[in-house]
């Protein structure tokens, strides 16, 4: 076998095990945003601090993990470059929400542990709205550069 024909079927093996991977990772991230509707639901008998104020936004963490579930099990069947990237944005924008009702609401009760990790535990929830509105910025502007690039013709 020619040696160009030997680096084309090693290229396009490579390929195909790493299309086989991806799609190994969309059926392990929805089967655990399955298992999160599971266990998100029964915090609050397995965990004291939780308030009963939890049930308000219960309804919010199964919407986002049911949504999520159903993004990864499309990406199976659909996974463009720009189609994941927006998709990714819609996620990132429900955690958002996710995360700021969950202040609001703030359905915790941490009085044993003092105020000072109600404090923290407040602080590293707004950090990570920051964290995730940067990811957003930066997924969005990926998909542009995408686009513009011509890397993605199509969603």
């Amino acid at each position: 076998m020619p040696e160009a024909q030997k680096q084309t079927s090693s290229t396009n093996l490579k390929k195909q095990k790493a299309a086989i991977q991806t799609k190994v990772e969309y059926v392990i991230n929805a089967l655990v945003n399955l298992a999160m509707i599971y266990i998100v639901g029964k915090l609050s008998g397995w965990f004291h601090f939780f308030t009963s104020d939890f049930s308000k936004v219960l309804t919010l963490f199964y919407i986002s993990y049911g949504i999520t579930t159903l993004f990864y099990v499309i990406f199976l069947f659909y996974d463009k470059p720009l189609f994941k990237s927006i998709v990714k944005v819609v996620m990132n924008f429900i955690s958002i929400v996710v995360l700021i009702r969950l202040l609001n609401v703030f359905p915790f009760d941490f009085s044993m542990l003092g105020k000072t990790f109600e404090t923290i535990f407040k602080f590293v929830m707004i950090l990570s709205i920051f964290g995730i509105i940067i990811g957003t910025v930066t997924e969005f502007g990926k998909s542009l550069v995408q686009r513009e690039k011509g890397t993605t013709q199509e969603l």
